[in-house]
């Protein structure tokens, strides 16, 4: 794995947002370990790591560096790169800005043109009930890796702003499991330091949250534009209006949709 950021591709986009969690799963671990964790949680899990390395002090120091680093990078890998929790889990049935994002802002905007040759109400609902097909049928072939049509540049771009998008809602995943392990960890173990600190922290995770949602409002007039020139590059260029056109008359037809004309 590569360690720095790429935008050739979306899995170049999920490359960057796993390098960019491995810090920010570091920075939380450690602050738990070092300023959250009762003392007497941190006597066993340095008891179990002692067990488990070398008994030179520093080797046990160099190795108890190491397995960290290697016990991160895997989960953070497993999380963003194969379980995708960001995108298959946060986004689709949390928060759902990329359902709402395809059907209220993409497809209006990428059929426009033949809107008015349709009921958009009708196109619209079956739109809703079945975004991914509509989605692969009318913009990805356009706008996808390794395809040739739309002016690269537009795609890299799109795929820097997305790559913010998807670095604020690692954040936003993050601070809400710290929320939950500090509540847990407080109930459970009736630590006074803990309990007496816990208002900071969480007063603190609010603080991050509320940047981070800055951050991504902040972000989305980007996405937007990079997703409309993408749209325009497609509308502008007669051969791939064309394409777009009989697609659209494909997906009509198969879902019902009446045609005028």
């Amino acid at each position: 794995m590569a360690f720095r950021f790429t935008y050739k591709s979306y899995q170049d986009v999920r490359h960057n947002t796993v390098l960019y969690f491995l810090p920010v799963i570091y920075l939380l671990s450690f602050t738990f370990y070092f300023f959250i964790l009762p003392l007497n949680w941190k006597i066993e899990i340095d008891g179990i790591i002692t067990n488990l390395i070398a008994e030179n002090r520093y080797w046990k120091f160099f190795l108890k560096g190491i397995t960290n680093i290697v016990i991160f990078t895997i989960v953070s890998y497993l999380l963003i790169e194969v379980l995708k929790i960001h995108d298959h889990f946060y986004d689709r049935y949390i928060i759902r800005w990329r359902k709402y994002y395809d059907r209220d802002f993409i497809l209006p905007r990428l059929c426009k043109p033949f809107l008015s040759n349709t009921s958009s109400d009708r196109f619209f609902e079956e739109a809703n009930h079945n975004k991914s097909r509509f989605m692969q049928e009318l913009y990805y072939p356009f706008v996808g890796d390794e395809i040739e049509k739309i002016n690269k540049n537009l795609r890299t771009r799109f795929y820097e702003v997305i790559t913010i998008y998807w670095f604020t809602q690692v954040n936003e995943f993050a601070f809400i499991l710290s929320f939950i392990i500090l509540n847990i960890l407080a109930i459970s173990t009736r630590d006074q330091g803990l309990l007496q600190n816990l208002p900071f922290y969480l007063l603190f995770l609010l603080i991050l949250f509320i940047i981070n949602w800055l951050w991504r409002k902040a972000n989305h007039p980007k996405l937007e534009n990079a997703t409309i020139a993408q749209i325009n590059d497609i509308h502008d260029n007669p051969a791939l209006l064309k394409e777009l056109e009989d697609r659209f008359k494909r997906i009509c037809s198969r879902y019902n949709i009446p045609l005028n004309g």
